[in-house]
């Protein structure tokens, strides 16, 4: 503790802080890459970099650098693009449950013609709902699919051979109605007095 005189005041000025180490970020990392990630069932993320030697390929000539997202489904084909972008950038698209999807980066010509410079690696959106088969697909590594079986409460509403990763997509209302009318028959099961959730909301009330 420092000595006061008697005006209350410090006799010399504080030290000064010590300064912190900093580093700066690079903002580029000098080689081609493009990388497309998973946020959630309805949105994409898209990142890239183009390094100088590929982006001369643009020298020269009309039109402009644009990113694209391809749906894998069944045929190829073009659901949303950015003209105009950078060389260093990234991008968000939407995107829909259940679908496989990849995105390029390179040169959209004045006639509509598009060049793709790179390409990324492909998603595969989740589907939006409630799993309640009580059957969960692990991915280990590739395309290697390991199937557990949970059993939680209300079990395999929709039945073992009614995955909705592998429904047809018109069967989907009827799967919804079915687990809507699990849902209702669990909540009108007596409690067990024993609480499974952390939200207060899922407690009972108490009998007067």
């Amino acid at each position: 503790m420092r000595d006061l005189p008697t005006s209350g005041r410090p006799a010399g000025p504080p030290p000064k802080p010590v300064p912190e180490a900093t580093w700066d970020l690079a903002w580029r990392y000098g080689r081609d890459i493009a990388r497309l990630h998973f946020v959630d069932p309805e949105k994409l993320f898209f990142f890239w970099e183009i390094t100088d030697e590929t982006a001369r390929r643009g020298a020269d000539r009309a039109g402009k650098l644009t990113a694209r997202l391809l749906r894998l489904d069944g045929t190829e084909h073009q659901v949303a693009k950015a003209e105009g972008v950078f060389a260093v950038m990234n991008w968000y698209f939407e995107s829909e449950p259940h679908a496989r999807y990849r995105a390029e980066v390179g040169w959209l010509a004045p006639d509509g013609t598009f060049e793709p410079w790179l390409v990324s690696n492909v998603i595969e959106t989740p589907r939006l709902g409630v799993n309640m088969t009580g059957e969960v697909v692990w991915r280990t590594g590739g395309k290697k699919k390991k199937l557990v079986k949970s059993g939680p409460r209300g079990g395999n509403v929709l039945g073992h051979d009614e995955l909705p990763s592998e429904r047809p997509h018109d069967a989907a209302s009827a799967a919804g109605a079915r687990r809507r009318q699990a849902v209702r028959e669990i909540a009108k099961q007596g409690w067990s007095g024993v609480t499974a959730a952390w939200s207060r909301t899922a407690i009972p009330p108490r009998k007067p």
